[in-house]
């Protein structure tokens, strides 16, 4: 009988992430992204720690590699390690970052809600609640340290966003005023009018968010709640918002964009995963892990979920709109606008 048996290493898998995101906040991958290096290479570069533990990265990036993070040659004897496709999307510089994406869902205060998930399954209670006591959103607001690993989330998802949108979405076109409804920063907006120029764009977020917007000439920073009124453009984008809260929110959330959209041709244009159904097949087995995946993610730490095309198709019917249109999917990234 052997001492394991395959599957009971998914046990060990949280490990994965959490190793990957050391590496990562080190700064470690940084320094083989052009070298090939050892372990005692890459340490000397990032401290001059006399205590530093050469054979804990040295252990850590072995495993790494065996998951294709990084890649291991031996010369001389001696570990040497590059860095490889799937390592470069966690080094920065790269259009389709996920460095943001690793610290902030291996922050501490993203993993706790997870002890409770077995005990909001029993009583529908929301686990990041009942870990700490508030919403995400109210937490952000308050730990300086967690809002920087949400903003740095949300700028490397705007980064990899933009790639898409921009290759894929021909619909800015005709666009005049685009609202980026929980926009962050302003950076997808800035990106947008490198190749638009003729937008205007108008970046509405919370006041603290958009207090530390990009300065852009074309780009307007609005504070303010989504829940209570949204700037008016003839366009509104919604780019991984609506995921984030439960369908009653969504509501609401869409009502106030129709309020905001002229009474002809107005549209909101909606990036989210979607979830597979009737309308929509995922194109792969990796594209369907990571929606559901991310849908486990939302419910545990917003209380929110990923949808189906229908799902969102009546959310929008119900806030008034008319029709609905899936334009594009993209590295799992789907683009559909909600006609006025």
């Amino acid at each position: 009988m052997a001492a394991f048996a395959p599957g009971e290493e998914l046990v060990l898998y949280a490990t994965i992430p959490l190793a990957l995101n050391a590496v990562v906040k080190l700064g470690a991958l940084d320094e083989i992204a052009d070298s090939v290096l050892s372990a005692s290479e890459i340490v000397s570069r990032i401290t001059n720690n006399p205590s530093a533990n050469v054979a804990f990265l040295d252990r850590t990036l072995r495993v790494l590699a065996t998951y294709g993070v990084v890649n291991e040659t031996v010369v001389q004897g001696e570990r040497k390690y590059g860095l490889s496709e799937i390592g470069k999307r966690f080094s920065p510089g790269t259009k389709l970052a996920a460095r943001g994406l690793s610290v902030m869902c291996n922050h501490r205060i993203f993993l706790k809600p997870f002890e409770h998930l077995a005990e909001g399954i029993l009583d529908g209670g929301e686990p990041f609640r009942k870990a700490h006591g508030k919403t995400a959103y109210e937490l952000v607001a308050e730990e300086p340290e967690f809002n920087n690993s949400f903003n740095l989330c949300m700028a490397d998802h705007s980064k990899r966003s933009s790639a898409v949108l921009l290759d894929c979405y021909k619909g800015f076109a005709s666009i005049k005023t685009l609202v980026d409804v929980g926009g962050g920063n302003g950076a997808l907006l800035c990106d947008i009018r490198t190749r638009y120029p003729h937008i205007k764009g108008i970046n509405f977020d919370q006041p603290h968010v958009v207090s530390q917007g990009i300065a852009s000439e074309g780009v307007e920073h609005a504070g303010g709640d989504m829940f209570g009124s949204i700037p008016q453009g003839d366009s509104i984008m919604l780019k991984w918002i609506l995921h984030n809260w439960n369908d009653e929110q969504c509501l609401k959330i869409l009502q106030n964009c129709y309020k905001s959209l002229p009474a002809q041709g107005g549209k909101v244009i909606v990036v989210e995963v979607l979830l597979p159904s009737e309308a929509y097949q995922a194109a792969s087995e990796f594209e369907l892990r990571i929606g559901l995946l991310l849908d486990l993610v939302m419910m545990v730490n917003f209380n929110g979920k990923e949808r189906t095309f229908e799902e969102y198709q009546a959310l929008a019917e119900q806030a008034g709109f008319n029709k609905v249109h899936l334009v594009n999917v993209s590295n799992g990234l789907a683009i559909l606008e909600f006609h006025k």
